[in-house]
C-alpha cells in the first residue's frame, strides 16, 4: 500500500480560502454578471412584439440574491397553459383581428392553450454554466498566484 504525504501549512491554506471567499463575493456582486444574465434571457425569450424582451430586468435583493423580473405572461410561455375559454371582462364582447385581417367580435373564445417553450429554464442553465466557468477561472487563477 502506497502512502502519500501532503504537507500543507494550515495558516496559508486558510488565508487562501479567505481570499477566494472575498473575490468570489465580489464576482457574484459584479454588475457584469447581472447584465450577462439579462442578455442571455432576452436572447432566449420568444419574440413577437418585443414587449416581453424589453420587460426583462434584474431585481436586487439582499446579498447575492437576485431575481429576474418580467411581464406576467413570460411564465405562461415558459410553463404552457391548458386549453381554456376566454370571456370579456370590461366589455360585452371580445374584439380582435386575425392574421387574414378579418375583424372578430365574440362573446367567448376557445383558446387552444400554449405549448411550453422552456426559454427561462434553458436561459438559466446557460447562466449557471457561465457562472461556474467564471468561478472556476477565478479559483484556478488565485491558486496559480499562491503556488
Amino acid at each position: 500500500m502506497a502512502t502519500i504525504l501532503i504537507n500543507v501549512k494550515l495558516n496559508s491554506a486558510f488565508q487562501l480560502l479567505k481570499k477566494l471567499e472575498d473575490k468570489t463575493g465580489k464576482t457574484l456582486k459584479n454588475p457584469k454578471l447581472e447584465r450577462e444574465a439579462v442578455r442571455i434571457l432576452k436572447q432566449k425569450a420568444p419574440f413577437q412584439t418585443g414587449r416581453l424582451r424589453r420587460s426583462i430586468r434584474v431585481i436586487r435583493k439582499h446579498g447575492f440574491i437576485r431575481e429576474i423580473g418580467m411581464l406576467k405572461y413570460g411564465w405562461f410561455l415558459e410553463k404552457g397553459t391548458k386549453p381554456h375559454l376566454i370571456y370579456p371582462v370590461h366589455a360585452k364582447t371580445l374584439h380582435f383581428w386575425i392574421k387574414t385581417g378579418e375583424e372578430i367580435f365574440a362573446k367567448r373564445v376557445n383558446h387552444p392553450g400554449i405549448t411550453p417553450t422552456r426559454w427561462i429554464s434553458i436561459g438559466t442553465k446557460e447562466i449557471r454554466d457561465r457562472l461556474h466557468y467564471w468561478l472556476k477561472q477565478l479559483i484556478t487563477q488565485n491558486l496559480k498566484m499562491e503556488v
